[in-house]
C-alpha cells in the first residue's frame, strides 16, 4: 500500500524468485502493490537472463550485458572469498 502512496499505479513492478523451491504466494503479494505487478520465476542463470531480457523487451544486447555483469560480480565475489581464505 505505501508504494501504491508514492507512486501511484503506474509503476512496473517485476518480481523474480531465483532457485529451487520458490514460495510464489510471497512474491505475488508483493508484486499486488503495483497493478502493473508481474512474477516471474527460475531455478538457473540461463532462466533468469531470459527473465531480465523479457523485462526489457526483448533485446539480446540485454542478455549479453547481464550476463557479463553478473559473471564479474561471482569472479569478484570469490576472488575476494579465496584471498580471505589465503590471508586470514
Amino acid at each position: 500500500q505505501e508504494m501504491k502512496n508514492c507512486y501511484g499505479e503506474d509503476i512496473e513492478l517485476h518480481v523474480i524468485g531465483f532457485g529451487g523451491g520458490t514460495d510464489t504466494s510471497q512474491l505475488h503479494q508483493i508484486a499486488s502493490a503495483s497493478a502493473k505487478g508481474r512474477v516471474h520465476t527460475t531455478s538457473d542463470i540461463d532462466g533468469l537472463s531470459k527473465v531480465f531480457v523479457q523485462i526489457a523487451g526483448g533485446s539480446s544486447d540485454v542478455a549479453n550485458i547481464l550476463e557479463g555483469e553478473i559473471s564479474k560480480r561471482i569472479s569478484d565475489a570469490v576472488t575476494n572469498r579465496l584471498s580471505a581464505e589465503y590471508m586470514g
